[in-house]
């Protein structure tokens, strides 16, 4: 049931102006639209990819004014508690119908409709798993947190010479060239060509889209050579100073941006040109007439080149999609997908075991289900191990917690195994890094901390740290006492109490405070004015680890008044080391230059320990054993992502 601000993570609103909407809100989010990681690297102050994780909301459509990505993470209520759910009873419960079904249809639960299949206009994770069905990107994601081409015949990088320096001086820039793929068609019959994809970069720059541009404004420009070949052009130093962009007034180099082989990134979807144009007239950019389109004829109907059409919308009852036979990737295999929308979770569940249903989405379910999920004998429950990742960060200006021997025993103190066993019935994998291992910037050689709470007594001894008669540690008069904060979130509220327990057995003295999300992560909160000592919250890590790390850690990010407390730096770490890595991180595109950054960067996090990773959330997915090849992402990309691949036996 996780679910993310799009805005946040893809660049649209910053830290800042999310957590004002939060609090406002009292921490309504959602996961986003068309389906791609994390927002794009920035190029001079990169805006936060991921953000802390809100707190749960009603599930119901209404609820939902937003919608999944992969970048803040909701409070899930999977994480509430390991308390088994029952499920409701099916409408029917024919003997061995739950393994058999309508051989050309996969019937799809959701707990939410979704509100509009025009993107940039919904936040849902309902709306990202339909317009799978519907549209398709230059570039998309996997399940593996992994690009792979879609429209694109491939993806251009500086390795293959698809992306490639020209100019010199304060005019080098760089240019990308996308070649399509030939013969894909849209819904309507009517070819792809350049001219979309180069009509929707205008769509996305228009003020009035709502769409995020983190990674469209940095291309100067985008131009269509022939019918297949669209050539992106990123800002030198020259061109980004005139073009009146705030971000580059004082840009020094050429713009550059690791997502650059996504080309368009803030929605990952191309519109036709053919069918858009004479609504919005001539000029996309500047046209009043782009705001309309969340409300029309075509946010209904939609035409897109993905391999499915839509049929049928019975408001707050089903959609029903029918397969294309001309779909460039492969006729799907299985002609009809029906989805409908049940907000209660166990009526999903008894309908999957009854055989009414083939799937229940993640935005559906969680692990708290899991005992009855796993007791269905016709069906597959998926738990993945999501990209958000729960941690604790360590106030490294505090008296005790500036010695990171002391941060090393707590993490050492900490059983992280048996906070997943308790709070997610055993269903997900600790973190052992702010870089997760699904990256390609990992480093499995980094350190590792065990549980070993010999090892932290063998720490806090050394350190001056020694037992009293009460099992808490003293040095100079000093107690081992530290504050813990969080959220009120159920999953938080029962890591806490484990927390204290374990830190306990090695002599420290936790003392517990929950608070409501929006006090917890606002500007007058205290992990933001550096009040709190140990802080519990979730970051999602994004495809590209360069902006979101060095907006967490980068000594510039500390949140302070002299930089209207701007930054996500909330331990307060300050390490010219890292920082050197951070800044060269951005500072190329070299992919293997920047592995060996990360990596060298993660050995100087890992040993400092900021941040003490606790663990992954997992996404919940069930599915119907006859239904074959279905993937669901670690990212919200949405179970559908490969929909096209998905049999029925």
């Amino acid at each position: 049931m996780a679910r993310s601000p799009r805005e946040l993570l893809k660049g649209k609103l910053s830290r800042r102006e999310f957590l004002a909407i939060f609090a406002a809100s009292a921490g309504a989010v959602a996961l986003a639209s068309c389906a791609q990681p994390a927002a794009p690297a920035a190029t001079t102050a990169p805006a936060a990819t991921k953000a802390p994780a809100a707190e749960p909301t009603a599930t119901t459509a209404a609820a939902a004014a937003a919608t999944p990505t992969a970048a803040a993470a909701a409070e899930t209520p999977a994480a509430e508690a390991p308390t088994p759910t029952t499920a409701a009873e099916p409408t029917q419960q024919p003997a061995a119908a739950a393994s058999t079904g309508p051989a050309d249809t996969v019937r799809i639960g959701m707990s939410q409709e979704p509100d509009s299949l025009w993107p940039p206009a919904s936040d849902m994770y309902a709306a990202t798993v339909v317009h799978n069905l519907l549209y398709d990107a230059l570039v998309g994601v996997n399940d593996k947190m992994q690009a792979f081409p879609m429209l694109a015949e491939e993806i251009p990088t500086l390795e293959n010479g698809g992306a490639k320096w020209i100019g010199d001086g304060a005019d080098k820039q760089l240019e990308v060239t996308f070649k399509l793929r030939k013969g894909v068609t849209w819904s309507d019959g009517q070819p792809l060509t350049a001219d979309d994809v180069v009509f929707t970069w205008q769509l996305f720059m228009n003020p009035k889209s709502g769409v995020a541009v983190d990674l469209e404004k940095k291309w100067a420009k985008v131009e269509a050579k022939d019918a297949n070949t669209v050539v992106f052009t990123m800002h030198s130093e020259n061109s980004a100073k005139a073009s009146g962009i705030e971000d580059f007034k004082d840009q020094k180099g050429p713009v550059i941006d690791p997502n650059y082989l996504f080309g368009l990134y803030a929605e990952t979807c191309i519109f036709p040109k053919h069918v858009l144009g004479p609504i919005v007239g001539d000029d996309p950019v500047k046209s009043d007439k782009v705001e309309g389109l969340k409300d029309s004829d075509y946010a209904r109907n939609p035409i897109g080149t993905g391999p499915y059409v839509l049929k049928d919308w019975t408001a707050g009852t089903s959609m029903t999609l029918e397969a294309r036979d001309t779909y460039y990737r492969g006729n799907p295999k299985i002609k009809n997908v029906v989805f409908t929308f049940v907000p209660k979770s166990d009526t999903l569940i008894a309908q999957l075991k009854a055989g009414e249903i083939d799937v229940i989405t993640q935005d559906a379910i969680d692990v708290k289900d899991s005992p009855v999920l796993d007791a269905i004998e016709t069906a597959q429950a998926f738990y993945i191990t999501g990209t958000t990742w729960e941690h604790i960060d360590c106030n490294c200006e505090n008296e005790i917690l500036k010695d990171k021997a002391v941060r090393q025993a707590l993490m050492y103190g900490i059983d992280r195994q048996e906070l997943i066993d308790k709070v997610f019935l055993g269903k997900t994998e600790p973190v052992n890094s702010a870089i997760l291992s699904w990256s390609w910037a990992y480093n499995p050689k980094a350190p590792v901390y065990a549980y070993d709470p010999a090892k932290a007594e063998q720490l806090l001894e050394q350190a001056g740290w020694v037992k009293g008669a009460d099992g808490i540690r003293e040095k100079d008069g000093k107690k081992l006492a530290l504050k813990y904060g969080s959220t009120d979130s159920p999953m938080r509220m029962k890591c806490s109490p484990l927390l204290k327990d374990q830190l306990a057995k090695i002599g420290v003295d936790l003392t517990i405070e929950h608070m409501p999300g929006k006090v917890w992560f606002a500007q007058e909160g205290p992990l933001t004015q550096g009040t709190y000592e140990l802080g519990q919250y979730a970051w999602v890590g994004g495809y590209d680890p360069g902006a979101d790390n060095k907006y967490s850690y980068h000594s510039i990010n500390i949140p302070t008044k002299e930089n209207g407390y701007q930054g996500g730096n909330y331990p307060r770490w300050s390490n010219k080391e890292s920082d050197k890595l951070l800044d060269a991180g951005l500072a190329t595109l070299d992919k293997a230059e920047r592995t060996k950054i990360y990596q060298d960067w993660q050995v100087i996090f890992n040993t400092e320990l900021p941040t003490l990773p606790l663990f992954a959330r997992p996404n919940t997915t069930a599915a119907s054993k006859r239904l074959k090849n279905i993937k669901p992402g670690m990212s919200s990309i949405g179970e559908t992502w490969n929909i096209h691949e998905w049999e029925l036996s």
